[in-house]
């Protein structure tokens, strides 16, 4: 059986596309070898020379299936400012390859396909679909495109107030992804949080310039990740800022604060969202982070 997952409240990079299967990842819990070759070395002197080497291709080098999850949920939690149109652009078009990828992994599972998931910021967060699993990937789809369309209007997701500032309301919408997405059990469902920003954050009980004030701290957010069982695959930036040129690598890169980064803090990884496009397929980034996770424990920092 896959190992326990530790859940370590108190404490808080780049995957590559591989093949999809439960057996490419070196450190898995098991790598489902037979080593009993069956070679019958009984004492009869049978001339019929069946030495019964067992070469029927019966191995078991396979993954054992209970080393993995059942099932996966994934959850997209996105900044939608005007600067992340790009991001909002390469996921429509790649959507359909994660979806299809990720239910290939629980394919031969008797449970429902993956599910996914969305929430969207500004300074403010929206959980869409009231926190429904979509259905289909031409609806999700669907939504990244008009929320791709919403970046060109420098607006809230909800409030009516302007967004005249850079920090942008990473905490809120993390948690608000761990608390009113329609998960599935813990024990069988690779959890998963795919997260994109090009800016820092505020922790309550901060406000934005536009009013807004930020109603979770970076210490809560991170334990209801971890007691989630929720990994966060970040796409995050180095630099940001009104002139591009500011550190916003804590939280994401670097430790914030004293505390560990939000990525290795919920066995996750970060990637340079940057680079999306250029040297990172966003599709490969996500299926080879998924793939990685689908067999293994929940390691925390």
């Amino acid at each position: 059986m896959r190992k326990a997952m530790t859940a370590m409240v108190a404490a808080l990079a780049c995957a590559s596309a591989g093949a999809l299967g439960c057996d490419s990842a070196n450190d898995r819990p098991y790598d489902g070898t037979d080593t009993d070759a069956d070679t019958d070395t009984d004492s009869d002197t049978d001339v019929d020379s069946d030495t019964d080497s067992d070469t029927d291709s019966d191995t078991d080098s396979d993954t054992d299936s209970e080393d993995c999850y059942q099932a996966i949920d994934i959850v997209f939690v996105l900044d939608v400012s005007t600067s992340m149109s790009d991001m909002l652009a390469a996921l429509e078009e790649d959507i359909g390859e994660v979806w299809a990828a990720a239910d290939a992994l629980v394919a031969d599972a008797e449970v429902e396909p993956t599910h996914f998931g969305l929430v969207v910021f500004v300074d403010d967060y929206l959980v869409a679909n009231g926190g429904e699993t979509y259905t289909e990937v031409g609806t999700i789809q669907t939504e990244f495109h008009e929320w791709y369309t919403h970046t060109s209007s420098n607006q809230q997701t909800q409030s009516t107030a302007s967004n005249i500032d850079w920090p942008e309301n990473t905490l809120d919408a993390l948690y608000a992804a761990a608390a009113d997405f329609g998960w599935r059990d813990a024990a069988t469902t690779l959890r998963v949080i795919i997260h994109a920003t090009d800016d820092t954050f505020l922790e309550a009980p901060a406000s934005f310039s536009s009013g807004i004030a930020a109603q979770h701290d970076y210490p809560t957010t991170v334990a209801a990740l971890q007691d989630g069982t929720i990994r966060v695959a970040s796409f995050a930036a180095h630099l940001g800022g009104p002139l591009g040129n500011e550190d916003v690598e804590p939280g994401f890169y670097t430790d914030y604060e004293g505390q560990s980064a939000i990525p290795p803090a919920t066995s996750g990884q970060v990637f340079d969202i940057t680079q999306v496009g250029d040297t990172i397929s966003l599709a490969d980034a996500i299926n080879g982070f998924v793939e990685e996770e689908f067999c293994s424990d929940y390691e925390i920092e």
